[in-house]
């Protein structure tokens, strides 16, 4: 009789650490979908106004029309003094979070070394801090 009850007790141990193990082991696959909706990096131009103190009629300052990406200004600068001022708004029209890291400028007339090129917010403070200015 306690041999018996041995026997019983040992089947449902086997039996149980057997169940145990396959449900442990199994793979669990889930299939699902996720939307995240429209999401894109966009930054662009806009309210752009060009002044210094001997601007020509030829001086001019565009920002692509097309996208708002990209900004040209063609200026003269015929004496040591002159200076012009390029004021225009960065706007972040994306739907993530944008930082500007490089800004690339195109100098034709090759004198990029006599330029004194300066960014500041709109309370006047220079924001420098992690910007690559690219000269080609």
């Amino acid at each position: 009789m306690k041999r018996k009850k041995t026997n019983i007790l040992m089947f449902l141990l086997i039996l149980s650490i057997t169940i145990g193990y396959a449900t442990f082991s199994t793979v669990l696959k889930t299939n699902s979908t996720t939307h995240l909706g429209d999401i894109n990096y966009l930054v662009i131009f806009d309210n752009l106004v060009l002044s210094g103190n001997n601007l020509h009629d030829t001086d001019v300052a565009t920002i692509n029309p097309a996208d708002k990406t990209k900004m040209t200004f063609n200026v003269l600068l015929d004496n040591p003094d002159d200076y012009v001022i390029l004021d225009f708004d960065m706007l972040n029209v994306g739907t993530l979070n944008a930082k500007i890291t490089n800004i690339d400028f195109n100098i034709t007339n090759g004198a990029s070394d006599l330029l004194d090129i300066s960014f500041t917010d709109e309370n006047g403070n220079d924001i420098y801090e992690g910007l690559l200015i690219l000269w080609s």
